[in-house]
């Protein structure tokens, strides 16, 4: 069997850059998103904020609740993650073929009309807190913590979690 994988890519005037790797081969397609914003991008007070929105924006759109949201992407067996970084935020899609026009949609409709229910956002920000609680008991976080900051200074090297204060500042207006 030949193995040819098609490769896409397509940069919307917003700054949104779509990929996409049919890989036939596989029978799978990967399909990313990356929005040029990431913890640099974050203000000072509210550090923190782009890991809540990527936590929560899976947790219901205008029409879905986070429920359907999940059965709709396990209906199809499609994943869809999420990943804040120092200068982007990436979501990725993995999905057979056959589904791609559904899968598509349904990001589609989770980066556009993204409901932020209360619950689920004070529920990521409590976690976030505990995360942060857990690497304040662990050496080697500690010290990863440290080498970034001291390699890549104050705005390239802070921690995607930001601190309990920020994120403690952050409000579910702030999504």
């Amino acid at each position: 069997m030949e193995r040819s994988e098609t490769y896409h890519h397509r940069r919307l005037d917003c700054g949104i850059d779509f990929a996409a790797l049919e890989m036939p081969g596989r029978h799978t397609v990967a399909l990313n998103v990356r929005v040029a914003a990431g913890m640099v991008d974050e203000d000072e007070s509210r550090l923190g904020l782009g890991g809540i929105v990527e936590q929560t924006i899976t947790k219901g759109t205008a029409t879905k609740s986070a429920r359907d949201v999940s059965d709709a992407f396990d209906a199809i067996g499609a994943q869809f993650t999420g990943g804040v970084g120092r200068q982007s935020t990436i979501y990725r899609l993995g999905c057979l073929p056959e589904h791609l026009d559904t899968a598509c949609a349904l990001v589609a409709e989770v980066l556009r009309t993204p409901s932020f229910p209360q619950d689920s956002f004070e529920v990521a920000i409590q976690l976030a807190q505990q995360e942060l609680t857990a690497m304040e008991d662990d050496p080697q976080e500690l010290a990863s913590r440290l080498i970034a900051r001291n390699a890549y200074g104050s705005r390239l090297g802070r921690h995607e979690l930001g601190s309990k204060e920020t994120l403690a500042a952050i409000t579910r207006d702030d999504v």
